[in-house]
């Protein structure tokens, strides 16, 4: 072990760390505390768009995964991305309308997939449980305005490592009360 961390890499690394920590303190930064995650916002940012596509990627494709399936997520979670910029040129930037918007492209972008994969059932059914999931987020929260997380997993029937990316995506907001995690359109 020691012998790995007096590698000349491995002091490379920590340099850069040292380093950047001492930027940050030298220039400070904001300890503002965030109350919500808005994912409608988050999702733009690519370190957050990424794990968005990585989660999905991940929780809904069981493993022998194929780079293909990867690229459908990320075309599908840019088409979302760019629906919000022509939904701020169209002024009607409404926080539900985005959650609207962001569903039906989903839903839409989903069908395509479903459809041209009509002859694979494997695969068809892969995109088949994300578009079922989604339409369950949907209708649920057409009736609901929140719900902590646990209480959601159960009532949906969604474990909880495949709602939370299908959450992000769809553009909703998360934050913490007493402890617990609770969702919104």
């Amino acid at each position: 072990m020691e012998k790995i961390l007096t590698t000349p890499q491995y002091l490379d690394i920590e340099n850069r760390i040292i380093n950047t920590i001492g930027q940050v303190n030298a220039r400070g930064f904001d300890e503002t505390e965030e109350l919500i995650d808005d994912y409608s916002v988050l999702i733009e940012r690519s370190e957050f768009k990424n794990a968005i596509i990585t989660e999905i990627y991940e929780n809904y494709f069981p493993s022998k995964r194929h780079e293909f399936e990867l690229q459908l997520i990320s075309e599908i979670v840019d088409a979302i991305i760019n629906s919000k910029l022509l939904l701020f040129t169209a002024g009607a930037a409404a926080s539900g309308l985005i959650g609207d918007v962001f569903t039906n492209i989903a839903k839409r972008l989903l069908n395509k997939i479903i459809e041209g994969f009509k002859g694979t059932k494997k695969e068809k059914q892969k995109f088949e449980t994300i578009i079922k999931d989604i339409t369950k987020v949907e209708l649920y929260f057409q009736k609901n305005k929140r719900k902590e997380i646990n209480a959601l997993t159960n009532e949906l029937e969604i474990e909880k490592e495949r709602l939370i990316p299908i959450l992000k995506l769809l553009g909703y907001k998360t934050y913490k009360k007493n402890g617990k995690k609770y969702w919104e359109k």
